[in-house]
């Protein structure tokens, strides 16, 4: 994960949120409690078997957020908006990043095992992505 003692970037606009996390010598599990994420979720999703090095997303969501969370591997997020950027390591799935609206993000894939599992405040919706970082 990135610098663990940074948690929020652009005035809280985006943040690491973390999740509960059961560990036992069977395994771990991580429960998704919707009612304690930082939006009722409306859609989720994941993105996997992409080759090492590999950028996705390169959009903002105009007025959806969401929470990325790495259920397998090692990816970075890129974060834009009005000249500023940050990158961000994911590589733990009880750590998620929450992405506010209008903040453009990129993902690039670290290994072809990563899994990203993405909730959405709103369901997909094609006009609803901006291509290009806010100035």
């Amino acid at each position: 994960m990135s610098d663990p003692e940074k948690t929020e970037f652009f005035e809280g606009r985006a943040r690491l949120i973390k999740l509960p996390k059961q560990v036992e010598p069977r395994g771990s599990l991580v429960p998704f409690n919707f009612e304690q994420l930082p939006f009722p979720p409306h859609h989720a999703f994941t993105v996997q078997g992409v080759p090492a090095g590999v950028v996705r997303g390169q959009h903002a969501r105009r007025s959806v957020q969401q929470l990325l969370v790495c259920l397998a591997g090692q990816l970075q997020v890129e974060l834009r908006d009005s000249g500023r950027s940050e990158t961000i390591t994911l590589d733990r799935p009880d750590i998620g990043l929450s992405i506010g609206e209008n903040l453009w993000a990129a993902q690039t894939y670290l290994g072809p095992e990563t899994i990203l599992l993405v909730f959405t405040s709103a369901p997909y919706e094609a006009g609803s992505y901006g291509e290009e970082p806010p100035n």
